[in-house]
This record gives C-alpha cells, structure tokens and sequence, in this order.
C-alpha cells in the first residue's frame, strides 16, 4: 500500500514537472480562460452586490473604524469590478486550445494576479476591523480548485497573495502576536492549497497523456490493421493482388458498370504446361516464371482503374472497366507478345520457352445478367484457347 501510494505521488509529481508539453498547456490555458472568465462576471456580480451594500449601510453603522474604512472598501471593490469589467470586455477565449497564444496567458496571468492581490490587500484591510483573514483563505483555495496552475505559476501566484497579505496585516494589525497567529495560518493553509493546485494540474496531465496515448496507439492499431488488409489483399510472390482482392474488385466494378450501363471485360490466363515446367526445373525456376509473366502483364496494361491479380497457380486475371470487347481483345494481344518476348531475351535463362493462354469475355451488363455467367465466358474462352494450341487469344 505505501509502496503504490508512493509510485502515485512521484508519477503526479513528475507530470507537474513536466511543462514544456505545449499541447497540454494549451488546453489547460484553454480551459482556464474559460473558468476565469466565468469567475470574472461572477466576482463582478458579488463586488457590485457587496458595494451596494456597503452605501446602503454606511449610515447605519455607529463604529469609528467602519465609517473611516467603508469608503476604502467600496473604492476597492469599485476598482476591482472596473479591472473584471475590462478584462472580460478585451480577454476573448479562442474557439479552440490551437489558437491560444503568449498575449492569452500573459492578459490571463495578470488578471489572476491582480485578483489575489486584491484579496490579499483587503484581508490586511479587513485586519483593522476583525481578526479574520477569510478573504484570503476563500481566494487562495477556490483558486487551487478551480484553475490549472503549473508548478512556476503556483509559486508566484501563491507566494504574491502571501506577501501582499503579510504585509497588509503587518501595516494594520496592532496586536503583532495576532499578526503571527494569522500568518502562520495563512502559510499552512497556503501550503496545503499550493499542494492541492500541484495535484489537480498533475492529473490532468496525466489525463491527457493517457488520452495522447491512447489516441497513438488506436492510429498504431488502425495503421497495422490497414497493412495487415493489405497483406490480405496482396499476392507476396509476384507483388499483384491476389483472388480475395480480385473477387471484391470484380463485384466492386460489375455492380458500377450494370448502375452506369458501361462496358466491362475480363481476361484469364495461365502460363502453359507450368506443372512440367516446376517438375523439371524445380519450384524456383517456377517462381520466376511467375514473377515474369506478371510484369508482362502489368506492363501491357494501360487502361485506368484496371486490376492484374493473381487468382494461384499460375492463373492470372485481368478486370477492366469501362472497355469494350474490341479493346480488351487488343490488350490481350499485347500480353501474350510481350511474354512472347522473354524467349528472346532469355530472361528465364532456360531452354523451356514460356507461353500464356488467354480467354477474353466482355459484357454491358443489366439486370438479367449474372457475374457468375461473365466470369464462366472468360474460363471458356481460356479453355478454348487452350483447347485450340496453346499460346493464343481466344473470345
């Protein structure tokens, strides 16, 4: 139990410490200018309430020391209710923590400042009529409950209202043991409020680091998620999509082109007699079969939106939206030269030439039209041009 209540304060502690995380200070400026000036038209609600007051009962009271201060009380609430007046007309509070700037906490500092000097400065006045510093008490602890002071601004607002008002007492106050009874009371209490500001700011920094990192690691998990549909999605060994992404795709495009009443064809292919060709030269060679054939592919292909996916094996399709039979007959041509072409060049570094068989489909689908039929068209086509040779278009 000591050992968790003492890793609580130190982590606290530490998050006081902490004050050049700009985002944070921004947002507890933030929310302080807007408790502030709530604060602000409260007190000039409550200072012109305790003026009235005052005037109203000036004549009613027959002590020396009430006649001789009740001016200076009600010149002190007057200048004061003037400072939050004019605060609160020129201190706007920015729509968002972003657009708080250096002139925000400077106006909002100051005005904290000059509130709790104030208070201070009439608890030493209020000194000359009761042994009462409540004034003081009341400001330093609803300033410790209410608004976020980081380490730098509890010492000097904390230390200043404790100054003014020794001072004040000192000047006042006849009795100087009184003097040193409400003194000490101030500094405990002072010290228990100074405490109490450290605790509320450090837990909201603490807050908003657990937000921070929370809102980091649902972008790490949201990121990872994407890589690993990714991953789903992608064919490793020739770097095309694979048959999940294809199938996804075609129903993807075949819905828009029935919606649009647009063209849309599909061409399959397959490298020929591939088994012998793994049995013989071994899984390797294979690969880079695989690997070659579907740059041939992808470099064929120029029409925008269109998708190479690797369905296994060495079956390959090909989705093109928005194209005609003619067009995709044309583009199927071009992919079977340009893998024509690797015997030239003796990519594979074989003597086993390497060809492709392709079957081409086309359709303006409506609605008695099924994708499953369109995709038997082209696995038709394919098996015919096998059927026919090898190394050939077939629609």
């Amino acid at each position: 139990m000591i050992n968790r209540m003492k890793n609580y304060y130190t982590n606290w502690f530490q998050a006081a410490c902490k004050l050049n995380d700009s985002s944070s200070s921004a947002r507890l400026t933030f929310i302080n200018m807007q408790r502030i000036r709530a604060i602000a038209f409260l007190l000039i609600f409550i200072m012109s309430g305790m003026v009235f007051f005052d005037m109203a009962a000036i004549g009613a009271v027959n002590k020396e020391n009430y006649l001789l201060l009740r001016p200076w009380f009600i010149s002190m609430r007057l200048l004061f209710i003037l400072v939050s007046v004019v605060y609160v007309g020129i201190v706007k509070t920015p729509e968002h923590p972003g657009l708080i700037s250096k002139k925000h906490t400077y106006y909002m500092e100051s005005y904290m400042i000059i509130t709790l000097v104030f208070m201070s400065a009439f608890t030493g006045l209020v000194q000359t009529i009761r042994d009462d510093i409540s004034p003081y008490l009341m400001a330093i602890f609803f300033l410790s409950s209410f608004i976020y002071l980081n380490r730098r601004q509890s010492n000097l607002f904390f230390g200043l209202a404790l100054l003014t008002m020794g001072i004040g007492t000192w000047l006042v106050q006849a009795d100087k043991g009184i003097f040193v009874y409400n003194m000490i009371n101030a500094l405990l209490m002072t010290s228990l409020a100074w405490m109490a500001a450290q605790v509320l700011y450090a837990n909201r920094i603490q807050e908003y680091q657990s937000q921070r990192l929370i809102e980091q690691q649902t972008a790490q998990l949201a990121k990872s998620n994407s890589y690993l549909e990714q991953l789903s999605y992608h064919d490793a060994l020739t770097d095309l999509a694979n048959r999940r992404y294809f199938e996804e795709y075609l129903h993807d495009e075949w819905s828009r082109a029935k919606e649009q009443g647009s063209p849309i064809s599909l061409i399959l292919a397959d490298i020929d007699n591939f088994k012998e060709l793994n049995d013989t030269f071994g899984h390797q060679v294979g690969d880079k079969y695989l690997r070659q054939v579907s740059m041939c592919l992808s470099a064929a292909l120029n029409i925008p939106k269109s998708l190479v996916a690797r369905l296994g094996g060495d079956e390959y399709a090909v989705v093109m939206p928005e194209t005609d039979m003619k067009s995709a007959q044309t583009i199927a041509d071009k992919m079977l030269h340009a893998v024509q072409e690797l015997n030239q060049t003796n990519v594979t570094q074989i003597n086993q030439p390497i060809t492709i068989s392709l079957g081409v489909s086309s359709s303006c689908p409506s609605d008695q039209d099924s994708l499953s039929d369109f995709f038997t068209e082209a696995d038709n086509a394919l098996y015919k041009a096998k059927k026919m040779g090898r190394n050939q278009v077939a629609i």
